[in-house]
Parts: C-alpha cells; sequence; structure tokens
C-alpha cells in the first residue's frame, strides 16, 4: 500500500480492469461520452469554440488526434484544449452535483484524444474515462461536499479546472499505460497546473470559464507526458503542507471523501446530465415549471407573476442577482432566471435555439420575463447544506381569482435520483450535433458510440465528427 491517500487511490484505480466495470457503469460512460460530444459540435459553432479550434491549429506540430468538427488534425495537446474548451462553450454539460464539477468535457475529450494518439481500443478509452471521472469526483468531493460543502466554491475556485486536471491525468496515465509510481508522480505534476476562477462566470462579457475544460484537458495530458520524459511531482500534492488541501481549500476538507470505500458503484454513477442549456442550480425551477405547463393549460397573459425560491448557497455558484436586468446575449442570458423561465414558458425548452437573438428580442418573451422574481430562502439552506437535494420553488400568481400554482422540485431531471431515459440525452444529442452535421451523420454517431466497448479503435467514432 501507498504511503499517502493518493497513493493508495492510484494503486485501486490502476489496478481496474474493463472487465471489473458493471454493465451500468459502461452504459452510462457511454452516455457521457454521447453527451459530452453533442455538446462540443454545437460549441464548434460559438465564438469561443472557434478561437479554441484556430489556436489548436496555429500549434500543429502533427497530426496526431482529430479537433471536433474541423477537417484539419493537431497534436495531441492543443486538440484536447480545443476539444475540451468547445464541450464547455454552452453550459449544457454534464454536472456531479455533490461537488459540482462537470466532468464530461474534461475527461471524455481527454479519453478520445489521448486514445487516437496511442492506438486505444474503445474499451481502454471507456475504462479510462471512467477512472478520470473517479479521480476527479474524489478530489472534488472531499473540497467541496460534505463537511467542506462548496468550501472551493466560496474561495472563488472553478472546480471543473481546479479539479479537472487530476482526472484529466488519471485518464491519459491509464492509456499511455504509465505504471502506479509513475501516474502518481504525473498526479503530483498536474497539482502544480491546477486552474480556474470563477470570476469570469459572473461577468457576462468574459468567458474564460469556458477553457477551463480545455486547460484542464491539456495541463493533465502534458503531466503524464512530462512525467514520461523525467520529470517527478510530490505523491503529498493533496495532502502535503503547501499542496492542493490546504492552498486551494484552507484545509476545510472532507478527507473521508478522498478513499471512500464500501461503494457498490463507480462515481461516474453519480453524474447528472443537463436537460436545460444553464447554469444546474436553475435547473429545478425549470423542471417544475415544465411539469405544471404539461398537467395544467397556462395563457401568458394570464400569469400575474412566477416567483423562484432558492437556497442561499445558490449565490456562491451562479449570481441570482443578475436576474434583475434583462440579457443581451448567450453569457447574460444562461444565468438569468427570468429569461430561462419565459423562454421555458413560450418555447416548452431551453436549449441551444432558445438563446438567438430572434429569442432575446422577442416582445413577449422580455414582458415575461419582467414578471419572473428571485426569492433567496434561508429556510432551503439547512437541506442543500446537509442533504444531496438542490431545493427550488417555483409559484405562479395569476391575474384575478385563479388560485395560484405551486410545485417544488428537490432533484433536477437527469440527475441519478430522478435520471432522464437514455433516449432523451440521445434526442439532446441529435439536436446539438445537428447543428454543424447531417442528421444522418449524427445517427451514426449514436450507434457508434453505443458499439465503442466493441471497436478495435476509436479513429472510426472520431472521423465521423469532421464535416
Amino acid at each position: 500500500m501507498g504511503h499517502t491517500r493518493l497513493e493508495s487511490l492510484v494503486e485501486r484505480l490502476h489496478s481496474q480492469t474493463f472487465d471489473q466495470l458493471p454493465p451500468e457503469a459502461i452504459a452510462k460512460a457511454k452516455l457521457c461520452v454521447l453527451d459530452t460530444l453533442g455538446v462540443a459540435l454545437a460549441g464548434a459553432t460559438t465564438t469561443t469554440g472557434k478561437a479554441a479550434m484556430a489556436f489548436a491549429l496555429g500549434q500543429r506540430s502533427g497530426e496526431e488526434s482529430t479537433i471536433y468538427a474541423c477537417n484539419t488534425k493537431s497534436s495531441c495537446i492543443p486538440a484536447a484544449y480545443a476539444n475540451g474548451t468547445m464541450a464547455f462553450c454552452y453550459n449544457f454539460t454534464d454536472t456531479t452535483l455533490s461537488c459540482i464539477v462537470h466532468c464530461g468535457p474534461v475527461v471524455v475529450p481527454t479519453a478520445l484524444t489521448v486514445a487516437e494518439k496511442m492506438g486505444n481500443t474503445g474499451k481502454e478509452a471507456l475504462l479510462a474515462a471512467v477512472m478520470g471521472y473517479e479521480m476527479m469526483t474524489r478530489v472534488g468531493n472531499t473540497i467541496n461536499s460534505g463537511v467542506a460543502r462548496m468550501s472551493h466554491h466560496k474561495r472563488g475556485f472553478h472546480g471543473t479546472g481546479t479539479t479537472g486536471v487530476f482526472g484529466a491525468t488519471m485518464t491519459a496515465g491509464k492509456l499511455m499505460g504509465m505504471p502506479a509510481d509513475q501516474l502518481t508522480s504525473a498526479l503530483g505534476v498536474a497539482g502544480s497546473y491546477a486552474a480556474g476562477l470563477l470570476e469570469s462566470s459572473n461577468v457576462p462579457d468574459a468567458d474564460v470559464w469556458k477553457t477551463h475544460a480545455g486547460i484542464a484537458s491539456q495541463n493533465g495530458i502534458s503531466a503524464a507526458l512530462l512525467v514520461q520524459h523525467g520529470l517527478k511531482g510530490p505523491a503529498s500534492v493533496l495532502e502535503g503542507k503547501r499542496a492542493f488541501f490546504s492552498a486551494y481549500a484552507g484545509g476545510e476538507v472532507d478527507l473521508a471523501k478522498l478513499n471512500e470505500e464500501g461503494r457498490d458503484r463507480y462515481l461516474i454513477m453519480d453524474s447528472a446530465f443537463k436537460l436545460h442549456n444553464c447554469a444546474h442550480v436553475w435547473a429545478n425551477p425549470l423542471d417544475s415549471l415544465r411539469r405544471i405547463l404539461r398537467s395544467t393549460p397556462i395563457e401568458p397573459q394570464e400569469v400575474a407573476a412566477i416567483e423562484i425560491s432558492i437556497p442561499t448557497m445558490y449565490t456562491y455558484v451562479m449570481d441570482a442577482a443578475r436576474g434583475s436586468n434583462y440579457p443581451r446575449n448567450y453569457g447574460e442570458a444562461e444565468s438569468n432566471p427570468p429569461f430561462l423561465m419565459a423562454a421555458m414558458m413560450l418555447h416548452g425548452q431551453v436549449s441551444v435555439r432558445q438563446f438567438s437573438q430572434t429569442v432575446l428580442q422577442d416582445p413577449k418573451v422580455r414582458e415575461l420575463a419582467g414578471k419572473v422574481s428571485v426569492v433567496v430562502d434561508p429556510s432551503l439552506d439547512k437541506i442543500f447544506q446537509e442533504t444531496d437535494k438542490s431545493p427550488a420553488e417555483v409559484r405562479i400568481k395569476f391575474k384575478g381569482s385563479r388560485p395560484a400554482i405551486v410545485e417544488r422540485a428537490d432533484y433536477p431531471r437527469g440527475c441519478p435520483q430522478n435520471p432522464a431515459d437514455p433516449a432523451e440525452i440521445e434526442s439532446k444529442f441529435l439536436d446539438l450535433a445537428t447543428a454543424v452535421l447531417p442528421a444522418a451523420r449524427a445517427r451514426e454517431i449514436v450507434k457508434a458510440v453505443e458499439e465503442l466497448d466493441r471497436a478495435s479503435s476509436v479513429k472510426p467514432l472520431l472521423g465521423l465528427l469532421v464535416p
């Protein structure tokens, strides 16, 4: 056994084989791949996605790895940066709600990019992805869940970037066939590459937060490659006196989460899929509104007010106060509860197309958004702090004598406690992928992902992602 908690954890994850994965973990990994690829393909059309793609092509020194939605390959590391960034351009990625990290846009691009370079099989790529989710989530849970609930976020760190580098390193190291001691050393290097601040997510005109997944992916691969070339990192990178847990969480951590045993499932199973293109904190209000609309006919002109009650802690994840101004663009709209609720009521969904200028400038959307308010309810704080629930309440008040409708939700649709059907994830993928690819090609990708564990290479799947 290792001398540090990290060494013990690496030994466990390093020894895992594909045959040890239960069917449900394999199925979940495939859905995570499909979901991430859909968001990335749509992200390729955005300004940030195009910038990341141009950067990767400018850094090209070979043609090792595919850049999604691009007909020119690049070197592995810049390709991983571009793919990870594109997969995070929309706030539509999977989320582990216990610690508020997004594993998909970090781990999936790392797994596919490195597997293409190294010639790994589909099974090996899926196994590496599951182990990447495991590492990233365990670090995230240690600094941002349990007794450390939201402590990392409160300090201003973006957990997807800071914990993501550990998940990416684990993924890359598995695919590169690194021995356990080298992999531990690579994770020690990765700790010095951990980065990501929440400030940019609270400034609508700043979009550097979208690159945090790409940065984590490229840095994780770099850490693994550097160790293969002789660089060494400390095994005490997480627990040491001047290490990650003390520097990034002030020592306010739940160490039991790092080496938690006795679980009957892998932590990839805790990842929640998003069915709405927005911060997960607004998923419950949108779910509640959609349930109301499906069961009760409501005309927008009948509505006097829509109130959303949330825990105080939500404001640490996304600034609810930004809802006071009507959004001008996607950066403002995806975190603007009044706009989101109005779009849901008028369009029946909140996907990528709901953020077009046509919708943003629709006077009906603007009028209805003016009736939406966000109320911080301290009584919900204890539930959020001490359980895995993400409580929120929606109250629709009507003009005249019609009684108000109240709907409460604790778990957003798509999370393990309220799972989405695989068909819903497939439908989401097809909706996003067809932004850049023909529908027939998108359906081929669905099939290729479903058969990934039987593929001798990831290259045929990646070949379907280019125009």
